[in-house]
């Protein structure tokens, strides 16, 4: 049951990060006082670490059920 809970919340923390990310780099420019290097790196880093989080929530969750599935 709570490796069930863990799996739904890495999947709500990558698109949090994915989200945030892209909101920060196209539509953050009223919200946040930032340069536009400042944002667009930001937002690169933030899509960058949610597409990170997305391979090893598929490498500890996924990937592991599909190997025990072939035995």
């Amino acid at each position: 049951m709570m490796s069930r809970i863990l799996r739904y919340f890495e999947v709500v923390m990558v698109l949090a990060y994915a989200g945030f990310g892209i909101f920060v780099l196209f539509f953050s420019e009223k919200v946040f006082k930032l340069m536009p290097i400042q944002r667009i790196g930001l937002g690169v880093i933030l899509i960058v670490y949610g597409a990170y989080r997305s391979y090893k929530a598929y490498q500890n969750n996924f990937r592991n059920e599909d190997e025990n599935e072939e035995s």
